[in-house]
């Protein structure tokens, strides 16, 4: 099976190298440009309106001839027998050149009888009450099309994708492939290295079908007919293969066009659980490609202030559309424990944090549980019991497991709240070592139990939580214990 998956098609990794590193379209001259999407109409279908189907549903994974598409499957009734997804869209204005497209495939779903007596079904779109498309079909063969919908630009636009069983609905299995419009803006100079996703666009011949060639991969592609689409569409995913195909179309335009990247920082942290003051102290930043298009210049760096010093920027390495990377530094804490605020910007959004930093040596009298395998230490500082070293022991020896830290927190909409106790509760029999402690806020409070049996039984944590304000809670958290 062809494996084609979301986002948009990988149609065949050999088919679309050519977008990358120096296409040649022999033949008609072509135009460049970059690609967006406007409307993915698999992702907006919980806001279409949908009527007289036997069944509409999302298929990540939609199959037709053998080959995989994020589908939209629609089952029409036989009475009646068209059934309709209405969409409300507002599209967008266009600058000079500019164009829209609407791009789908068309396909009866593998897994039919036929038998003979199907008479298949007729695929329609309308725009505005207005057909612009409509094509019947009967087989288990996808088929691409492409619709210029630049008229429609600039306002709302109802588009209704519509689906008729004509006289039966036996085995009418109907699924639309990839449905979305797509925004086309025009670039002055070709990409000419690194891989890319994309789309080309071949304008149908007017007088019989002809043959796009991609290295070894056939299209063909037939002429326009009344209310058909005068566009046919491939889809392509170089993944990370820079290698530049042969491409060939001896009849009419063509457009081709590059999916842009998107870096976005997701998360910038402390990489240490319990960082010293007067230390170096790791941070990390997680940078991802969450655009369709591969980022492949290198061109980009990010760097994270903390507090008011900058920190050296660092290049983010190539990454493919969904790929992630991380960054790191090290940063030296000053000499005294506090709390440090992190940030960090990148285009269209920053993200931020915070870094405590704790004394080399505790600030008053640890508190410990112990029994014959585990050892808890918990650590004062100027906040009270911050943190707690996790020890199990080997022979006579005890050696660090984890770290828990904090003991307790909580986040809300101004950002997380360390909830250190300034007093730790203890108490023991002859079956258990018991330690609690309470920490009240002005908004939260936080009740811990630790039960440590002396028989070499599971330690046992328990955790409450309480507001003592209305308020919005994101996450209550504990124990927070990292090993290692």
């Amino acid at each position: 099976m062809q494996s084609q998956p979301r986002r948009f098609l990988t149609a065949r990794l050999a088919t679309l190298a050519w977008i990358a590193c120096g296409l040649t379209a022999l033949g008609q001259a072509h135009k460049t440009g970059e690609v967006r999407i406007v409307a993915d109409l698999i992702d907006r279908l919980p806001e279409a309106k949908a009527q007289h189907a036997a069944d509409i549903s999302i298929r990540p994974n939609g199959i037709v001839g053998n080959v995989e598409k994020p589908s939209i499957y629609h089952h029409p009734l036989h009475s009646p027998s068209e059934s309709t997804l209405d969409y409300s869209l507002g599209l967008p204005e266009l600058k000079e050149n500019e164009q829209l497209f609407l791009t789908f495939s068309i396909g009866i779903s593998d897994g039919v009888n036929l038998t003979g007596s199907e008479d298949g079904v007729a695929f329609s779109v309308r725009a505005n009450g207005e057909t612009i498309f409509h094509k019947g079909h009967a087989k288990t063969e996808w088929a691409a099309h492409a619709i210029d919908v630049s008229r429609f630009a600039g306002k709302p636009a109802a588009l209704t994708l519509a689906v008729d069983s004509l006289r039966n609905s036996s085995y009418d299995w109907a699924v639309w492939g990839e449905p979305a419009v797509l925004k086309v803006s025009p670039t002055k100079t070709e990409r000419n290295r690194g891989p890319v996703s994309g789309v080309i666009l071949a304008k149908r011949p007017m007088d019989e079908p002809r043959t796009l060639m991609v290295d070894d991969q056939k299209h063909t592609v037939t002429p326009p007919d009344e209310n058909g689409s005068t566009w046919f569409p491939v889809y392509l995913d170089t993944g990370k293969f820079d290698k530049p195909p042969t491409v060939a179309w001896p009849s009419g335009d063509t457009l081709i066009a590059h999916f842009p990247h998107q870096l976005v920082i997701e998360q910038i942290a402390c990489e240490k659980a319990v960082p010293i003051a007067g230390e170096f102290i790791p941070l990390a930043m997680r940078v991802k490609n969450v655009g369709r298009g591969h980022y492949a210049q290198q061109n980009t760096s990010f760097n994270i202030i903390v507090d008011q010093d900058s920190l050296p920027i660092k290049p983010v390495p190539r990454l493919a559309p969904g790929e992630e990377t991380t960054l790191r530094w090290f940063w030296e804490a000053p000499p005294e424990p506090k709390l440090h605020r992190i940030a960090a910007a990148y285009p269209g959004g920053h993200v931020s944090g915070q870094i405590q930093t704790h004394a080399k040596r505790p600030d008053g009298k640890t508190v410990t549980l112990q029994n014959e395998v585990m050892k808890i230490d918990f650590i004062p500082g100027k906040n009270g019991y911050e943190y707690a070293r996790i020890y199990g022991r080997e022979n006579n020896d005890w050696f660090e497991l984890g770290v828990w830290s904090p003991l307790a927190n909580v986040t809300g909409e101004h950002g997380p709240i360390p909830l250190a106790p300034e007093t730790i509760s203890f108490d023991e029999n002859n079956k258990r070592q018991i330690a609690t402690y309470q920490k009240e806020t002005e908004r939260w409070s936080a009740s811990v139990e630790i039960d440590l049996p002396k028989n070499g039984q599971p330690m046992r944590i328990h955790h409450q939580f309480k507001a003592n304000k209305t308020g919005t809670l994101l996450r209550a958290t504990g124990p927070n214990i990292h090993l290692g």
